[in-house]
């Protein structure tokens, strides 16, 4: 049992950094587009927030 944990630990970090290699462009990609849209988000928030203050102390 011992002896097996070793090997399938190396599997493991062999399999995750060809995993790793093989998809970062489209992981960079993700996180790329997930900060876009968070930005995006607070970005309407910050607006609709403005607005609505804007309102607020003109009414």
């Amino acid at each position: 049992m011992t002896s097996l944990l070793p090997a399938s630990w190396e599997a493991i970090k062999v399999h995750a950094y060809c995993f790793s290699v093989a998809e970062c462009q489209l992981a960079f990609e993700w996180i790329i587009a997930a900060v876009k849209a968070v930005t995006l988000e607070t970005t309407i928030v910050r607006l609709n927030y403005l607005k609505h203050h804007h309102e607020k102390k003109y009414l």
